[in-house]
């Protein structure tokens, strides 16, 4: 009896045995872990990165935190033959980090690398200094290594950024500008003073090239269309916060216009630009010397004096042209409306930021159009006086005639 169950049992457990040193042998081969090697590492530049660090000495100045970016694209192999690309980005920032996760593209897990600094040195100024990482594997799940070098400054701390004093003091910038003729930044100066207490000045383009006062800048310059007046605005940063100023520039015309000086004529003084082809004179209306400026089918008048309308709406204008002078008082809008003749005012136009155009009709008593008139107000943006310049029976005028009327408004300005 016990020999059959022996011939009974031996064939099961011979197979149970063979079964156990299969899944054994499966286990070596199919469940093993599967490994890595690092193939490139290559340092791929991040728009976003300021590429700078502050000064360690000066460190306690700061108020935001300041540190290298840096975005490392990878390659990999595994050790079941496929080629992996992964990405991480490295915030150097923290002395005792020295390890690293990649994201690798279509896998859930992240593979880990260590990695090594070199040539890094926050102690001394310098730009474009170069630090190299090394990347290596743990020499277990990942092998191989490989060096990425990058570039980066060490800059001051600005505490403060303004104006310099030869600036601060003028309101209008001291060069005037030609049409198109580009901007020179250099020309603003900038006092810096640094988180070592020591102090600069610098012109403005080497502001907008400092990584430090990164939003620095200067809006609004325009040379394309001529003026007097024109604004523009430089924002200033530093650690303390930023600040925006508004400063004044002139844009000149051409050669052929020359300058003259329009005195007496209202309140104050002003000047303007004229061709040898425009004929000047004066003329009485309402017991003002206006200016008057001739050339073809066209003749203006013009003349100074104060009280500006804000934010001016097309009716306000017509009420403040309907509005006869009371006493001393001169109503500027109302100079160049005959006696009889009320105006209608039908389109206003913001022509720049010190000036607007309003096209009106003077009317009879009968309510009958007698001529179709622009009128422009220029004003001074930094005070409270304004040009006022009327084209009357602008229905005879050419193309060529309205667009040089244009141009002679945009080179009236104040003395």
């Amino acid at each position: 009896m016990k020999r059959s169950l022996v011939k009974i049992l031996s064939p099961i457990l011979c197979s149970l045995v063979l079964c156990v040193a299969a899944v054994a042998l499966s286990g070596c081969l199919f469940g093993a872990e599967e490994t890595f090697e690092l193939v490139s590492a290559e340092f791929v530049q991040d728009e976003d990165g300021d590429g700078f660090v502050y000064v360690r000495s000066e460190r306690d100045k700061v108020y935001d935190s300041v540190y290298l970016k840096y975005n490392i694209a990878f390659k990999f192999k595994s050790s079941e033959g496929n080629e992996l690309s992964g990405k991480t980005s490295l915030r150097l920032d923290d002395e005792d980090n020295n390890a690293v996760f990649v994201s690798v593209d279509g896998r859930k897990d992240s593979i880990p690398l260590l990695f090594e600094l070199s040539g890094y040195d926050d102690d001394t100024l310098g730009e474009n200094k170069e630090l190299s990482i090394k990347f290596k594997g743990d020499g277990e799940s990942v092998s191989g290594e490989c060096d990425v070098k990058a570039k980066y400054d060490v800059v001051h701390v600005v505490t403060k950024c303004e104006l310099n004093e030869e600036n601060k003091g003028l309101s209008t910038l001291e060069k005037e500008y030609t049409r198109d003729e580009q901007f020179d930044p250099s020309l603003i100066k900038v006092d810096l003073t640094y988180g070592d207490e020591t102090t600069e000045t610098v012109g403005f383009d080497r502001v907008m090239e400092m990584k430090q006062l990164k939003g620095a800048m200067i809006e609004g310059f325009d040379s394309s269309t001529c003026g007097f007046g024109k604004n523009l605005k430089v924002t200033l940063k530093s650690q303390s916060g930023s600040s925006t100023t508004t400063l004044y520039y002139h844009v000149t015309p051409s050669s052929e216009w020359t300058r003259e000086t329009a005195s007496g004529y209202g309140q104050y003084s002003f000047y303007y630009y004229k061709t040898a082809d425009m004929k000047v004179g004066s003329e009485m209306h309402k017991g003002i010397n206006t200016l008057t400026v001739s050339f073809g089918n066209v003749k203006l008048y013009a003349v100074q004096g104060s009280g500006i309308l804000s934010n001016p709406t097309s009716s306000m204008v017509q009420a403040e042209m309907n509005k006869a002078p009371s006493g001393s008082s001169v109503n500027l809008f109302n100079i160049f409306v005959p006696s009889g003749n009320t105006a209608a005012v039908t389109d206003l136009i913001k022509l720049s930021d010190s000036s607007i155009k309003v096209k009106y009709d003077l009317k009879d008593g009968t309510g009958t159009v007698v001529s179709k008139n622009f009128m422009y107000d220029v004003y001074s943006t930094a005070g409270k006086r304004q040009i006022i310049v009327t084209a009357e029976n602008i229905d005879s005028a050419s193309d060529e005639e309205i667009e040089l009327i244009e141009e002679f408004v945009s080179y009236v300005w104040f003395r």
